[in-house]
């Protein structure tokens, strides 16, 4: 008996030698769903997804190519052809995002991680890099496209901050590598201009200046004569109504001769005037007057010395003095005025616009 039960044990039979290639398998994957089954819950306590679409706010259109990243953590995609963004291993429950893009304002939102269907809309912001400059070719192009230094001074803000008397008052101090060099002091004269300490012995240091893309004259020998004997020092740029300027612009450095010309070495100033727009018929109408005075005459002046007709002795004499005693002082106090006024409106079709001053 002893014997048998040995055998029984080390020497199966064949129905049970068959089952023990399935009770090893069965083992096998009982041991695998034991190893695989925490996987499950530990990648989900590494973190969560956020996903949606960006798009245009006014056009209602996907953009792509749009930073979508998380608020204080170095995490961020951009978005596809569609829009689209997904953001994972997102701890905790909610999350800032920051949206950007290169044409809109940047937003920031929060949002509860989990959600897939974030939908953002973004506003947009044009730049300078896509301001429409003109710059004397045959039509005009974007500064981005534009290889010149452009400072654009904006004459309407300067005009209604603070008056400026004329045109060389605009750009005075409000571009940067301009220098004015003082005039005459004649009335009339125009101090001269000066872009990047452009100098010569012989030639004209001045830059071109185009009003609206044609050229004038603009050296301070070109205007009326002042004077009995010929002297010429009116500049024909304070010719133009400081009103009527929608901006200045400015481009400096050599590299402008490639589109005026080697007389451009000096620089060129553009004035844009303005332009009617589409709309309504607007009337404009500004006033101004003031005053202006010499403050303390003759102690300002002094006094001269001269002999007295009579006595023959030295006195002192003051010409202010003098004339505000006959009734003939040397100086008064002028009066100022100034009227500007302007039409525009206009169709998609045909614009217009019309100033007058005085």
């Amino acid at each position: 008996m002893f014997g048998d039960r040995v055998k029984s044990v080390h020497r199966p039979t064949f129905a049970s030698a068959r089952r023990a290639p399935w009770r090893r398998a069965a083992l096998i994957a009982a041991a695998g769903t034991l190893f695989t089954a925490p996987a499950r819950p530990l990648s989900a306590q590494t973190g969560g997804v956020v996903a949606g679409v960006v798009i245009d706010a006014r056009t209602q259109r996907p953009l792509a190519d749009v930073q979508v990243g998380v608020e204080g953590r170095a995490v961020g995609t951009t978005t596809n052809a569609g829009g689209q963004f997904r953001l994972t291993s997102l701890p905790g429950t909610q999350v800032t995002l920051i949206v950007r893009r290169v044409g809109y304002r940047a937003l920031s939102e929060s949002v509860a991680i989990g959600r897939t269907d974030v939908r953002i809309a973004l506003v947009d912001a044009p730049r300078l890099l896509d301001q429409v400059v003109v710059s004397g070719t045959a039509a005009p192009v974007e500064r981005r496209a534009l290889g010149h230094s452009v400072t654009v001074v904006d004459a309407v803000a300067v005009q209604q901050a603070a008056p400026v008397p004329n045109t060389a008052s605009l750009i005075n101090g409000r571009a940067p590598g301009v220098v004015m060099v003082g005039g005459s002091g004649a009335i009339g004269s125009s101090p001269r201009f000066r872009i990047r300490g452009a100098s010569s012995l012989s030639l004209s240091d001045q830059p071109l200046v185009y009003i609206d893309g044609v050229r004038m004259a603009n050296d301070i020998s070109t205007g009326p004569n002042t004077q009995f004997f010929g002297s010429a020092v009116v500049s024909r740029l304070n010719d133009i109504n400081p009103d009527d300027i929608e901006s200045i612009e400015v481009i400096k450095g050599p590299a402008a001769a490639t589109l005026y010309g080697t007389e451009a070495n000096n620089g060129v100033i553009q004035i844009i005037t303005k332009r009617g727009r589409a709309g309504r018929t607007t009337f404009t109408l500004d006033t101004r007057a003031g005053t202006n005075w010499y403050n303390d005459a003759q102690e300002r002046i002094g006094y001269n010395i001269n002999r007295n007709p009579v006595t023959l002795q030295l006195q002192r004499w003051s010409a202010v003095e003098q004339e505000d005693a006959r009734g003939t002082p040397l100086f008064k106090t002028g009066r100022t005025q100034q009227h500007n006024m302007s039409l525009s409106g206009g169709t998609e079709q045909v614009k217009y616009f019309l100033s007058s001053g005085y």
